[in-house]
């Protein structure tokens, strides 16, 4: 509240000279201002305590805090009625003055510093000018925060281990949301780090409260702890852990091979080792599109699986055949065409070309959610044609899946590829 001689400004009567706050000490005077302000930009309660609060978000209070640093005081300027407010706005400006003292609760939230406004003419008044938070005490009171801040203070004294302690400090508020499970998570990663490069399966995993679904739900603190990638395949590959082996599925012509039967699914470092001498090699994307494609003498089918394309790809025997890769006709099956490019740079695309997309118009569909890339490993010809699927030059997200396509035009197409679809 603000006090003001009564007489002295239109609408004030002597009981306003009585004040609940009394006499503010070392109060500055404030030069006269003629203009009338805008009730609305007074700096409210809300308002300070939000100036305090990018601190505590960004986590600058609670490492102070646990850290027993000086508290970095905030010196808050107030915008405040002018004098001539006094007298335009009155039951709006004692109401302001009011509510900032009502909020800050005896100073305990934040004082108050008080300062001068009006002169000879207008009469003087004094109104809080300035609001001051010097401590942890405050501050967290202000924001409601003070359990949070001693719940924190108990996480970070009760984590022992380096690692999690210098994450702790790091991520304070992240830290407060996993403060139901902390102790778990620290246990895994003081497990995780003893087994380093030990080839063992996360499913191995004995830590008290931890099993593989835990660490699963809580990877990206346990990464970061242990300072490696939050990605599962990563994480496990970073840590020198084993991960769930990457399969290929392949179909050969029967008796053709040393290998028994016609299909064969494969860990990928093992069908590396067989001694396969394909002449030609077929990638296909679909898996009925590859159980159907005839399986010849001299010739190897391999199931692609969309993105997963990168594991048969990487099969050492591939660089000495010639081999083919038939995927969707859109923007997804062209990515991974460049994506297996990155392995096998000879490799030829097959049924994905613009004469068969067109021919097959009756049988497109519509991609909702298109994924445009930049494509640095196309002929010329394929890059043409992405861009005019990505221009959207036969309509929105166009494509054409490669189960839609004829069949006898896929043989005839395949057999002009290079692949004998009889023997």
């Amino acid at each position: 509240m603000w006090i003001a001689p009564a007489g002295t400004i239109p609408g004030f009567t002597p009981s306003l000279l009585k004040s609940s706050i009394g006499a503010a000490p070392h109060a500055r005077p404030w030069n006269l201002r003629v203009t009338v302000s805008d009730p609305a930009k007074w700096t409210t309660p809300s308002q300070i305590a939000s100036k305090i609060h990018r601190r505590w978000s960004d986590g600058t209070l609670l490492r102070a805090f646990v850290l027993q640093e000086p508290f970095p005081a905030f010196d808050i300027s107030l915008r405040a009625p002018t004098a001539k407010d006094i007298g335009e706005h009155f039951d709006q400006a004692r109401r302001w003055a009011t509510v900032l003292q009502e909020r800050s609760r005896l100073g305990t939230c934040y004082e108050l510093e008080y300062g001068c406004v009006g002169g000879r003419d207008t009469g003087r008044s004094r109104l809080p000018r300035r609001a001051h938070v010097t401590s942890f005490t405050q501050a967290f009171r202000l924001l409601g925060v003070a359990e949070d801040a001693t719940l924190f203070q108990d996480l970070f004294s009760s984590t022992l281990y380096e690692p999690a302690r210098a994450w702790v400090l790091n991520h304070p508020l992240t830290t407060l949301r996993y403060a139901q499970v902390w102790e778990h998570i620290v246990a895994a990663a003081i497990w995780l780090e003893s087994q380093r490069n030990s080839g063992r399966y996360l499913r191995e995993i004995d830590a008290p409260g931890v099993d593989t679904k835990f660490v699963e739900t809580h990877l990206s603190p346990i990464a970061g702890i242990l300072g490696i990638p939050a990605n599962r395949k990563r994480f496990e590959s970073s840590l020198g852990l084993s991960s769930k082996p990457q399969m290929v599925r392949l179909r050969y012509a029967p008796h053709w091979s040393k290998m028994p039967g016609s299909e064969a699914i494969l860990r990928v470092e093992e069908l590396d080792q067989i001694p396969l001498r394909p002449q030609v090699v077929l990638i296909v994307e679909n898996e009925v599109t590859y159980l159907s494609v005839p399986a010849v003498p001299g010739s190897v089918v391999l199931w692609g699986r969309g993105y997963g394309v990168d594991h048969p790809a990487s099969l050492s025997w591939l660089r000495g055949a010639k081999v083919l890769y038939w995927g969707d006709i859109d923007l997804d099956g062209f990515a991974i065409l460049n994506r297996t490019r990155h392995y096998l740079p000879r490799c030829q695309s097959v049924l994905m070309d613009r004469q068969t997309f067109v021919t097959h118009q009756d049988r497109w569909g519509r991609d909702v959610t298109p994924k445009p890339a930049t494509l640095r490993h196309l002929t010329a010809e394929e890059q043409g044609f992405y861009s005019e699927l990505r221009s959207g030059r036969f309509g929105a997200g166009a494509r054409l899946e490669q189960e839609r396509i004829s069949w006898p035009w896929a043989l005839d197409h395949l057999a002009a590829a290079g692949y004998r679809v009889e023997a």
